[in-house]
């Protein structure tokens, strides 16, 4: 078998080479920026602070023992008190067994949202579970966390 010598780059192929990593190190960064805080698609350009006030009525959802294999469901409204409307521009579960569904993503001054927290106990072991959810927004409260409580009893 015959062997060959590799060339050695010249400086001018290593600043190309160069200049191409940096560029796509910059393009996947944007990207990145771009999408973090949002899972609805929408820029963030319009995400700006404003007076409003979110207030949570209630921010666990306690459910005791429930059989195994079961979907249960932890409602929270929300109610705006501020005077401005406020965006809520992001959220995010702790587990993949949780479908968030929130119902209006502007909150007017008096109006209210509604978040739900959709908990599929298929395969969770028996004892204590909780479930945690994030919601970010514009408002003078910037982040809340819900909580959805249960427990799996032991099989008999």
């Amino acid at each position: 078998m015959q062997g060959f010598e590799l060339e050695k780059p010249n400086r001018k192929m290593k600043k190309i080479v160069g200049l191409l990593f940096l560029f796509l190190f910059l393009f996947l960064s944007s990207c990145i920026i771009n999408n973090k805080d949002n899972h609805s698609g929408e820029t963030n350009h319009d995400n700006k602070k404003t007076s409003g006030k979110l207030i949570c009525l209630e921010k666990s959802a306690i459910f005791g023992v429930i059989p195994a294999d079961t979907i249960i469901e932890g409602l929270f409204q929300f109610v705006n008190i501020g005077a401005e409307t406020v965006k809520i521009i992001y959220y995010d579960v702790s587990c993949g067994c949780t479908l968030a569904i929130l119902s209006d993503s502007l909150v007017m001054p008096g109006d209210s949202t509604i978040f739900i927290m959709s908990v599929n106990t298929q395969g969770k072991s028996p004892g204590n579970h909780v479930v945690n959810a994030v919601l970010k927004t514009n408002g003078l409260q910037t982040f809340y966390k819900l909580d959805v409580k249960f427990t799996i009893p032991d099989e008999d």
